[in-house]
């Protein structure tokens, strides 16, 4: 978790995944001039505008 304090309306997460994943995303990242969580950050949106947000629920 980083130790500076989020922008107003922002979230930090924090992601596990197999390092064969983690090798794909800077991949296709580096292929597009992204940063890891540009790339990440374009997934969701793109997500969304696909198939719109996703059911809000007070659960994590």
């Amino acid at each position: 978790m980083p130790t500076w304090p989020t922008k107003e309306g922002r979230t930090t997460i924090t992601l596990e995944l197999r390092t064969e994943l983690v090798e794909h995303l800077d991949a296709q990242a580096e292929y597009l001039g992204q940063s890891r969580a540009a790339y990440v950050r374009g997934l969701v949106m793109r997500d969304m505008e696909r198939q719109g947000p996703g059911r809000a629920t007070n659960q994590r």
